[in-house]
């Protein structure tokens, strides 16, 4: 049964949901080519690859979801109460076709929780990953990388029963699947806020070490966007959470407040297309993303000619040399060989 606490949300997340699809393919392709979507990265199970064949999974999963639902709201409409208010149509009222295609739809959303909320507990994983590339050093425990593998397969296989367990029960087979989604997410929420902390002892440990610009800058990003992160999944989870409560409640006093209802309603959709935006960033930030700024660093560069030998601190710009090296990746101070006057960027050898 498709949720009624507000008319357009989900017309309102279907549309996020075309212009994300697109957005996201068209990213990862600038950034990587779809590097990590490569058959031999993915038969090895790299972290990366499994995350983004998650992502674009569940966000394909809800914006069809989200589209039969705007479909069979819209088509069935409203019905007008004698104080004139108009409300959706209730779903014993509807056609007995639309009444098929909307349970099709809630197991399309069910899947969706399922693998959305596998993806959140794999994404602390990712974290490990990553700092494992960084800083060489592990961001959980080889028993916690596990349990997250092993909450990731409860929550799969949780999520497409909750139909068959409340399917005579109409308000709990309505309430109770995003109601245990939003808990799912309180200690992701927990994770997120480990995470922060985990990041920040990281970043003072790098500082005044070889490089340490660069790692500082790295995690300084990663932390800032799984604070972001965990700012948009919090807003979602409380939104949602409370409409849920409170359509358990005989009176639904929220939920039959038709302002408030798409309030929260919104708020929710607004963090979660965020989610999606700041999920890319983090598995493909940009393409100069390595780059240290110009006004720290400089290179000192040696050359060589009629044997005599001199020394040049030029800034490092914010720009690639060419298509294998990046500034990012010369350390300061490191001194560079050429036997050319710097007429071109190109013939520098790392």
């Amino acid at each position: 049964m498709i949720s009624s606490q507000s008319d357009y949300s989900f017309l309102q997340r279907a549309v996020a949901g075309y212009f994300l699809l697109p957005w996201a393919a068209l990213h990862i392709y600038s950034v990587d080519k779809f590097e990590a979507l490569r058959w031999h990265r993915i038969r090895h199970g790299e972290i990366k690859s499994l995350m983004t064949i998650l992502f674009f999974i569940c966000l394909f999963l809800i914006t069809l979801y989200d589209s039969i639902a705007s479909y069979l709201k819209y088509k069935e409409g409203f019905i007008l109460l004698p104080n004139g208010q108009a409300l959706a149509k209730p779903g014993i009222l509807w056609s007995e076709k639309d009444m098929r295609l909307s349970n099709m739809d809630t197991y399309l959303l069910m899947t969706y929780f399922a693998i959305e909320n596998a993806g959140l507990f794999l994404l602390q994983n990712f974290w490990n990953y990553l700092t494992g590339t960084i800083v060489q050093k592990n961001f959980i425990a080889s028993t916690h990388f596990k349990v997250n593998y092993g909450f990731a397969l409860v929550a799969i296989v949780i999520f497409p029963l909750i139909p068959f367990v409340f399917q005579y029960n109409e308000l709990l087979a309505l309430v109770l699947p995003r109601l245990f989604a939003v808990t799912c997410n309180i200690p992701i929420i927990l994770y997120g806020i480990r995470a922060h902390f985990k990041f920040s002892q990281f970043i003072n440990e790098s500082k005044g070490v070889l490089d340490g610009q660069l790692i500082t800058s790295k995690l300084v990003y990663y932390r800032d966007m799984n604070t972001r992160f965990m700012t948009c999944i919090a807003l979602g989870t409380i939104s949602f959470f409370i409409l849920s409560v409170d359509g358990l409640t005989p009176e639904k006093t929220l939920n039959s407040n038709k302002f408030i209802s798409d309030l929260f309603a919104n708020i929710a959709n607004l963090a979660h297309t965020l989610d999606w935006i700041i999920l890319i960033l983090v598995f493909y930030p940009s393409k100069h993303f390595n780059l240290i700024p110009a006004s720290t660093t400089t290179i000192r560069v040696v050359i060589d000619g009629d044997n005599n030998t001199s020394a040049t601190t030029l800034p490092v710009l914010n720009k690639v040399i060419d298509d294998k090296y990046s500034l990012a990746e010369i350390s300061n101070e490191k001194e560079i060989k050429t036997d050319a006057h710097l007429s071109n960027y190109s013939s520098f050898s790392l």
